[in-house]
């Protein structure tokens, strides 16, 4: 019998209609549970909490995790303002800059400070790691504002780049049911863009190594 938060679980991940009959998946599910079965009944379904070493208490506050969130705030706050993202500009010298850089910065710099804040009390308080972070606010913002240079600049079909692009949503749950209707599967976008002329690409950032291009794509039975 599922406990009384599921109802609520399932509408933040954007089924409406579930029902206690329904087999609700993420990706994060099938991840857990095909490499050992046992492990996802340990860790989701019975909730067993790991026993793990003191080293792991950094893990939380990853700086990869610190850098999606900006990304994540900086996404929201164009989509809430209703502004496209800025177009990376080219000086004499070949090096990338926006028109609005200063008030990028700005934002940035709020951003950080949310970002740090919100990750910090996400996992366990740390002074030494809240030190740690706040020590490196300006290298964060430099390396994101590298990042967001990169990312806006205009598309070509070889580099890509999605400057002038609207954000349709940022850190979104969606959900589809299979043929049958038995199962709900569901997972969170990191960010869905849209060009002038309607066409949508779903972006998935990666503090690691990119996934190959092959496992990206979906493949479809001739039959």
């Amino acid at each position: 019998k599922r406990d009384s938060g599921w109802k609520k679980s399932a509408t933040e991940q954007g089924i409406e209609d579930a029902d206690e009959t329904s087999i609700i998946l993420s990706q994060s599910d099938m991840k857990s549970f095909f490499p050992c079965q046992r492990k996802f009944l340990f860790s989701k379904i019975i909730k067993l909490e790991e026993d793990s070493f003191s080293v792991s208490l950094i893990e939380p506050f990853d700086i990869g995790n610190v850098n999606h969130k900006i990304l994540e705030l900086f996404f929201e706050n164009c989509m809430k303002n209703k502004k496209n993202l800025p177009v990376t500009m080219f000086d004499k010298e070949e090096n990338p800059y926006f028109v609005n850089e200063d008030e990028i910065l700005n934002l940035l710099e709020t951003f950080i400070g949310q970002a740090i804040c919100s990750v910090i009390e996400g996992g366990k308080s740390a002074p030494l790691v809240n030190l740690m972070l706040n020590s490196q606010k300006n290298k964060i913002k430099s390396k994101i504002l590298n990042f967001l240079h990169f990312f806006c600049q205009q598309w070509n079909d070889i580099k890509g780049g999605f400057g002038g692009f609207s954000v349709v949503s940022a850190e979104s749950w969606n959900a589809g049911t299979s043929d049958d209707g038995k199962i709900r599967y569901t997972g969170k976008l990191d960010c869905v863009l849209a060009n002038s002329n309607g066409d949508t690409y779903i972006v998935d950032f990666k503090t690691g190594e990119p996934p190959s291009v092959k496992s990206c794509k979906i493949s479809v039975d001739e039959e």
